[in-house]
């Protein structure tokens, strides 16, 4: 089971080349705050919104760095967000939003680095891990 994370990319290869540039970028990058401001509906599922000036930062230069690999999904605006619930349905997302909404309160996390994900049919499986410098 993949943990609570927030998605940068959806699809991309796991080679030497976006290791390296991911170790490169996590090296050089102080582990910093992000903001959850709210919550989103997906339809069938719940996020929390983020925001964050390092947020934008780190994924503009991922983004820049990795633009001839980039799938079309991944070359739309960047919502930063994070799955609370997902393929439910509408009625049940509804339900969960509205509960939430009634006593959210916006809050702080720590991004601490970065993760590249290897997905093998199904389960997903944890290729390497590049934190920031804390």
């Amino acid at each position: 089971m993949v943990p609570a994370h927030l998605t940068l990319f959806h699809v991309l290869p796991i080679s030497e080349e976006i290791c390296s540039t991911l170790t490169a970028i996590a090296s050089t990058t102080q582990a910093f705050p992000i903001d959850v401001t709210g919550l989103r509906s997906l339809g069938l599922g719940v996020a929390y919104s983020l925001a964050g000036p390092e947020l934008h930062s780190v994924h503009r230069l991922l983004s820049f760095s990795f633009a001839a690999l980039l799938h079309p999904q991944d070359k739309q605006k960047f919502r930063p967000h994070v799955v609370i619930q997902n393929k439910s349905t509408e009625a049940q997302a509804g339900e969960l939003l509205s509960a939430l909404q009634a006593s959210f309160q916006p809050f702080t996390v720590q991004a601490q680095g970065l993760d590249l994900w290897h997905y093998r049919d199904g389960p997903w499986e944890l290729a390497t891990q590049f934190d920031f410098i804390a």
